[in-house]
């Protein structure tokens, strides 16, 4: 009777016998490595890393190291993007790194913006130091209009209340375009002066006059009706709200007068604009026709801004009983006037003596 190497016990199985599965000797040796390297691995990073940090860094090294052996076994093409962390981070420091020549140009650029303003702001405060001097010298303001030759103080953001400057404003920047148009007039005539139309006698006569409108008619707007409404609208009196409604509205009936354009008038308007294309003279027919639309803008804008400055008026309370005592207050409190009565009166006290 045979029997196998399990004992003498006749009824043992091998197929129902318990195998320890630490005696593998492959088992063994494998476990004996990794215990080896644990120990290692917590020698070396007692002091430095956490059972948490020393996961995470057997982690990466895994990742690593399959990382570069997956590098080894294909192609750089076919790795993951991914895996190429190292490479994308080199490429943003290269971006930046070329950025350096551009970032010193803009900083050049600033610092020279900045010292520009420095100056601006330089200049403002020696001009603010020398009319603070005028001011204290003279008990008023430098003047500063016309710039050429300055005769008055004009400055709509310092004498103007805010709710007015832009109405103020307005008025400003019609006045300047009434200049333009008085030169454009005078531009005009002479074109027709050297078109020298056939049947037209009068175009010298109208050159003559568009000149002198040039001088006549920017004093007269100026002193008559532009001035009296920046002191109405800086002092707020009726006084100078009634120079302006007398004046301004002669002046919107000056501008339909230059927009019609009768010969000898020394306009280039409307009749004149027939005239010269009658005679065939295309260009100034032209020349005519842009002085004829600029009156008539002008004085409609004109116009325009009149009923602003009525509806002001109205709204303030202002009246014409109060514009007369206004009137009769600064006769009487005029230093010349007031000179002439006492002149006046001393002679006739001499003449009865």
């Amino acid at each position: 009777m045979a029997y196998n190497n399990h004992g003498d016990n006749p009824f043992a199985d091998d197929r129902y016998e318990v195998h320890d599965p630490f005696a593998d000797p492959t088992i063994t040796h494998a476990l004996n490595s990794t215990q080896i390297a644990a120990d290692d691995g917590q020698a070396m990073g007692a002091h430095h890393t956490s059972p948490a940090t020393a996961d995470m860094g057997a982690h990466a090294s895994h990742q690593s190291g399959r990382a570069m052996s997956r590098t080894n076994s294909q192609p750089m093409d076919s790795v993951p993007l991914g895996d190429h962390l190292d490479d994308r981070h080199s490429i943003d420091v290269g971006t930046h790194s070329s950025r350096g020549p551009q970032g010193r140009t803009d900083l050049s650029n600033l610092e020279a913006e900045l010292r520009q303003r420095e100056e601006r702001l330089a200049q403002r405060e020696r001009e603010l130091q020398a009319q603070s001097e005028e001011i204290r010298k003279s008990g008023r303001p430098p003047n500063n209009f016309p710039p050429c030759y300055p005769l008055f103080y004009l400055n709509i953001d310092a004498e103007i209340p805010d709710i007015h400057r832009n109405v103020m404003r307005r008025i400003w920047w019609y006045w300047l375009y009434l200049e333009g148009n008085l030169v454009f007039n005078c531009i005009t005539c002479l074109i027709m002066v050297i078109s020298n139309p056939e049947g037209v006698s009068s175009t010298a006569a109208d050159f003559g006059a568009s000149f002198g409108y040039l001088f006549t008619i920017t004093l007269l707007s100026f002193f008559m009706w532009y001035r009296p409404v920046y002191n109405a609208y800086m002092k707020e009196k009726s006084l100078y709200y009634m120079f302006y409604f007398v004046f301004g509205g002669l002046h919107i009936i000056y501008t339909l007068y230059m927009a019609a354009g009768i010969p000898y008038s020394g306009s280039g308007g409307l009749i004149n604009a027939l005239s010269m294309f009658s005679a065939g003279k295309v260009v100034a027919g032209v020349f005519c026709l842009l002085d004829t639309v600029a009156w008539i803008v002008g004085g409609l804008f004109a116009l325009y801004m009149y009923r602003l400055v009525r509806l002001h008026y109205n709204s303030q309370g202002h009246t014409f009983e109060q514009a007369k005592a206004q009137a009769v207050s600064s006769v009487a409190t005029n230093k010349t006037v007031q000179q002439a009565g006492v002149n006046y009166a001393t002679s006739q006290m001499q003449n009865r003596v």
